[in-house]
C-alpha cells in the first residue's frame, strides 16, 4: 500500500471526508492530490527507503530520525541522476539545467515532504515544522511543475 493510499485511508477512518462526497478544499482527495504532486518530484526509491528505514529502526531518538533523513536525502541525487523508479525526466535531450532541476527539485520536495510528516525529525528544531512543511509542499506543488515545464522536464 502506498503512502498516499495509507493517508487516504487514515483520513476516511477519522471521518474527515464523507464517503462518495465530491472533493472540497481540504478534503482527503485534495490532500492526496497535493501529496501525490509533491512526491512525484522525489524518486520513489528514496521515499521507499525512508519509509522502510523508519519502519525497520522505529527511531525513538532524534539522532536516529536525523540519520534516516540524511541518508535518504543523500540518495536523492543518486536516484534522480542515475534513474530510479520515477524521476521526472526531460522530454527531449538531457541538458545540464534539466539534470540540476531534477536533482534540486527532488531534494527540496523531499525536505518539505519529510517536514510535513507527523514524526518528522524537524519537530526537534521547530514545533511548527509539520505546518511549515505542509505549506511548503503546497507551494512547491504549484511552483515545481511550472519551472519543470519551462526547462522541458515532465
Amino acid at each position: 500500500m502506498s503512502v498516499i493510499a495509507m493517508g487516504q485511508l487514515a483520513v476516511k477512518r477519522q471521518g474527515l471526508a464523507a464517503p462518495g462526497a465530491a472533493p472540497t478544499a481540504g478534503s482527503a482527495q485534495d490532500i492526496s492530490d497535493t501529496a501525490g504532486k509533491i512526491v512525484a518530484f522525489i524518486p520513489a526509491d528514496v521515499v521507499s527507503v525512508y519509509v522502510a528505514g523508519l519502519g525497520i529502526f522505529q527511531p525513538q531518538s532524534q539522532l536516529s530520525r536525523w540519520l534516516v533523513f540524511f541518508v535518504c536525502l543523500a540518495l536523492v541525487p543518486f536516484f534522480a541522476l542515475l534513474g530510479g523508479s520515477n524521476p521526472p525526466g526531460p522530454a527531449g535531450p538531457v541538458t545540464a539545467k534539466a539534470r540540476a532541476f531534477v536533482t534540486l527539485a527532488g531534494a527540496v520536495a523531499f525536505v518539505a515532504w519529510c517536514a510535513a510528516l507527523p514524526e518528522s525529525p524537524f519537530l526537534a528544531v521547530l514545533p511548527e515544522a509539520n505546518r511549515i512543511g505542509a505549506f511548503a509542499a503546497v507551494v512547491l506543488t504549484g511552483v515545481l511543475p511550472v519551472i519543470g515545464a519551462r526547462l522541458g522536464v515532465t
